[in-house]
């Protein structure tokens, strides 16, 4: 995200541009004594001279600037990126906001590893547990299930990591494995879904 946002700016403008990264880790940390940390910073950071532009990245940054942009970045405009589609249309109903979303595609995923992997006749579908990732649940199983694949499902869903290692290593070699996004168990115990990969 980091490279293809600043290479993209880059290419854009002649002038060099000052860009500010806030790493907020919001997909870890929630506790709101956590939050005001970061409103009053951001709020006292950038009060003298304000961003032209803010550009937060996935769903949890999104939200929270969009929640407290009054408060932290007042009248500036917003674009974002790496958005499912309805949280996209949601921002997009705010003043000054734009952005793009992204769309999984379930369906192709699943019909490439059938190609690559034709004797295989299971699929364990792999996903964390935030309340992000539990949205993704239906529209999964929707995609999976139109296919009529013949395939067994198998949802695996939230495992803490120790459990999840050991349910994948234990698949037989004719399964596929489907990994969508792995940020939180069942234990609250976060990750990044490149961690669990």
């Amino acid at each position: 995200w980091d490279r293809g946002i600043r290479s993209s700016l880059s290419a854009g403008f002649e002038e060099p541009l000052d860009i500010e990264i806030e790493y907020l880790n919001l997909v870890r940390h929630k506790d709101p004594d956590y939050l005001r940390g970061w409103i009053e910073l951001l709020k006292t950071k950038y009060a003298a001279m304000p961003p032209d532009l803010v550009l937060p990245v996935y769903v949890p940054a999104l939200e929270f600037t969009l929640q407290h942009r009054e408060t932290i970045f007042p009248n500036v405009p917003i674009v974002f990126c790496s958005a499912p589609l309805k949280v996209a249309e949601r921002a997009h109903g705010q003043p000054k906001v734009t952005g793009v979303a992204f769309r999984l595609d379930i369906a192709g995923t699943v019909e490439t590893a059938r190609r690559l992997h034709p004797a295989n006749n299971r699929l364990m579908v792999l996903r964390g547990s935030s309340e992000l990732e539990r949205g993704l649940k239906r529209a999964t199983q929707d995609a999976i299930l139109a296919l009529n694949t013949g395939m067994e499902i198998d949802f695996v869903e939230g495992l803490p990591r120790s459990q999840l290692l050991e349910k994948v290593a234990a698949a037989d070699r004719n399964t596929s494995i489907l990994m969508l996004t792995y940020e939180e168990d069942t234990e609250g115990t976060n990750y990044s879904t490149a961690e669990i990969i």
